[in-house]
């Protein structure tokens, strides 16, 4: 009965554990929605995007692997802005899209060189 008893415990602990880290990548999906959206609406600048999800994400072994096999950038906050600008070209409206396209390629160019193509 008490190998019981700990094992329900430990289940509960577990499971409001995982409770916790859901809600915790759930936070960080949000919050990678609202830096692209702000960087297509033009309310931040592409480099300032970039280092405010590399802050948040480069802790993620998976985010540096997903940046390294999308990105030939040089430096995760490069590569960061890199995905940002291929992302808002993916998502932004076709009638915006060469506005878009031209003003975070400026803003890419001016923080980290040229675009990687």
């Amino acid at each position: 009965m008490r190998q019981l008893v700990a094992e329900m415990e430990s289940s509960k602990e577990l499971s409001s554990s995982l409770d916790r880290q859901s809600h915790n990548i759930q936070d960080v999906i949000t919050f990678n929605q609202l830096v692209l959206d702000d960087v297509i609406a033009g309310r931040i600048e592409l480099t300032e995007a970039a280092k405010q999800k590399w802050e948040v994400n480069g802790v993620n072994d998976f985010f540096q692997t997903y940046l390294t096999r999308v990105s030939s950038a040089p430096g995760y906050e490069a590569k960061t802005a890199h995905d940002l600008l291929v992302q808002a070209r993916d998502l932004c409206a076709k009638s915006d899209l060469p506005a878009v396209s031209s003003r975070l390629r400026q803003q890419y160019e001016a923080g980290y060189g040229p675009l990687p193509e």
